[in-house]
């Protein structure tokens, strides 16, 4: 089914599922299984991060434009580095290789607010959470990379909170893959972090 202007999405998805109609298979625009992933974890007792029963067209649009911000030329000068040259453990070596000023520095910088913002969106409620995981894996490489630092330049920076929300996020994202394909984050992990 092509995607619906937005003016026309609300107004399609009243007349399509009247209200109390998510969860039941086919109760969506994407046949049923986001509706009916989270009426299963909300019968175990499991709650997703955002409280969306359904991915909306909203989301949709909102995870096309993070696409798209990703391939900002400077942003993707930072992945590509971040992917390449970030394997800190300490902050001994986060600070030899990102020193403050330094480009470098700003990559990390740009890297990780890009994944706080987004992931912030999915723990405010604004972006379903099942639909980013099906395509957002981007981030939980981000955070295999930055997870072993991050106390570290939380305590350096007086800075608690700081990735919060990038973190609570991936902790979600491992348990998605741990439910779903058993044994896959573990060999990412190992692959990712070296």
């Amino acid at each position: 089914m092509p995607l619906l202007a937005e003016s026309n999405q609300t107004e399609y998805n009243r007349h399509k599922f009247p209200a109390g109609s998510a969860g039941r298979a086919g109760g969506s625009v994407f046949g049923g299984r986001f509706c009916s992933a989270f009426a299963g974890l909300t019968q175990l007792g499991v709650f997703p991060l955002t409280t969306k029963a359904c991915a909306t067209y909203e989301d949709v649009d909102l995870i096309l434009r993070l696409f798209e911000m990703r391939r900002e030329a400077k942003l993707r000068e930072a992945r590509d580095w971040f992917g390449k040259s970030f394997k800190v453990k300490t902050l001994e070596e986060y600070n030899q290789l990102c020193p403050l000023g330094s480009e470098p520095n700003a990559y990390y910088r740009m890297v990780t607010s890009y994944w706080e913002m987004a992931a912030s969106f999915i723990t405010s409620g604004v972006l379903h959470q099942e639909l980013f995981f099906e395509s957002g894996g981007e981030l939980l490489f981000v955070w295999e990379r930055i997870r072993d630092v991050l106390p570290a330049l939380r305590q350096a920076n007086k800075s608690p909170r700081s990735l919060q929300n990038l973190q609570r996020v991936a902790e979600a994202y491992i348990n998605w893959f741990n439910e779903r394909s058993p044994g896959f984050y573990e060999a990412f992990s190992q692959r990712v972090r070296g």
